[in-house]
């Protein structure tokens, strides 16, 4: 399973999708404008919850600024 996230410039994570599919597999994200979207890695987050426990969950996070692909996320 791969998890990617929208950020802004302070690392803010918009929204996140996660993606189950063979290695290989790719998929085109396309952000708002001003967003930035790259695979994550470090989220701990019960996707099985739903819209606002999910929500809740992200808002503990932010992407670490120098991280390279996959990004790392940091508590806040």
């Amino acid at each position: 399973m791969r998890t990617f996230a929208h950020f802004d410039s302070q690392g803010t994570i918009q929204s996140i999708v996660v993606v189950d599919a063979p290695d290989g597999v790719n998929a085109g994200l396309v952000p708002e404008t001003g967003l930035e979207v790259d695979e994550v890695e470090g989220l701990e987050i019960d996707l099985s919850a739903e819209g606002e426990a999910v929500r809740g969950a992200l808002e503990r996070y932010k992407i670490e600024p120098a991280s390279r692909s996959p990004r790392r996320v940091m508590k806040k």
